[in-house]
């Protein structure tokens, strides 16, 4: 019985998978030169430099030679296809962040954040090399070895150029069916969230903490608000506006980032911090509020477009979060008043 279940799936592995042997090598070995790379430009190469993880040189032109070697190295028939060259190097990208994630290379935030460049960057690579493939056979191998080693040739010449900053500011705002007064209450202090209170978030989800609580050492301009979140990452905030049950501000400083694992440790760095906040109440006619939340935040990479991207939309659904609770305590407050 079992010398027949063992025949049979000799069989099985010859006659349905053999067909498949030459792309999964492809794959493998296109995620090979992808974990290699990563470990270059992060270790071996520049010492643990992150401006060298973060050059568009790392970020663009290694899943772009990612897509290459994934179409090279195809069997005939597949690399003259064009859906193939789009759509293959993601498989190969796909296989690159399991190794990374597998051996603790890389947050799943970053993984995340970077999914968009690898994808797309990949399958330019592999429609490249498609269109040597299918006009100028003579060029693919110098082609692909220079494609390869682009990353590595650019990157020297790219840490030598200084970086710019980028301040952004990012608004959020919810209606909350409170007075002024009773909102002012659950922004001046936030007490300790319940598990209750919270709600499922996707960014939560791949590493990003959730807050926790903030205390404010006393009402004034001048007082401290701590800002807690999970992991021990703490903000400490220092009020430069106050204006009772209208508007609150501060200056923001992040503090034990180099304890956090990254990319917490990247906040209050060279590279991303968050300067200012500002709560804005705006009453209504009704005696119901907007409430406003405002942050000011700074880029220094050499990617600041596509980073702010993703920092106005991590920071807006921070801010969402954040509101999301302020204005449910609200609310019940104004309920338990009036049931009183």
């Amino acid at each position: 019985m079992k010398k027949k279940f063992s025949e049979k799936l000799k069989l099985w592995l010859r006659s349905d998978l053999r067909p498949h042997y030459p792309s999964v090598m492809v794959v493998g070995l296109a995620a090979v030169y992808g974990l290699i790379s990563h470990l270059a430009f992060s270790d071996w190469l520049w010492n643990d430099d992150l401006f060298a993880i973060l050059t568009c040189s790392f970020l663009f032109l290694m899943p772009f030679g990612l897509g290459a070697l994934t179409v090279h190295f195809a069997n005939k028939e597949n690399q003259l296809s064009v859906s193939y060259a789009i759509m293959m190097p993601w498989v190969s990208c796909a296989v690159f962040v399991g190794l990374l994630v597998i051996l603790a290379l890389e947050a799943a935030i970053c993984i995340v954040l970077a999914s968009p460049v690898l994808l797309v960057m990949s399958s330019l690579g592999g429609l490249v090399m498609w269109s040597i493939k299918s006009r100028r056979k003579g060029l693919q191998n110098f082609a692909l070895i220079f494609i390869l080693g682009s990353p590595y040739m650019v990157t020297p010449f790219e840490v030598q150029v200084e970086t710019n900053t980028k301040t952004t500011i990012t608004h959020t705002q919810f209606h909350v069916a409170a007075d002024a007064a009773a909102v002012w209450e659950e922004i001046k202090t936030v007490p300790a969230i319940s598990e209750q209170e919270h709600s499922w978030n996707f960014f939560h989800t791949v590493g990003l903490p959730r807050p926790v609580s903030a205390e404010l050492s006393y009402d004034g301009i001048g007082g401290q608000r701590d800002a807690r979140f999970e992991d021990g990452l703490t903000f400490v905030e220092t009020i430069t506006a106050w204006d009772e049950h209208q508007k609150i501000s501060f200056t923001i400083e992040a503090t034990s980032q180099e304890l956090l694992p990254a990319p917490l440790s990247m906040i209050g760095s060279e590279q991303f911090d968050v300067l200012e906040g500002t709560y804005v109440i705006e009453p209504l006619e009704d005696g119901t509020v907007n409430l406003h939340l405002y942050s000011e935040h700074i880029l220094n990479t050499r990617f600041n477009e596509y980073g702010a991207v993703w920092t106005n939309l991590i920071m807006n659904d921070l801010q969402s979060y954040i509101l999301q609770i302020v204005k449910a305590r609200a609310e019940e407050s104004v309920i338990m008043k009036d049931e009183l």
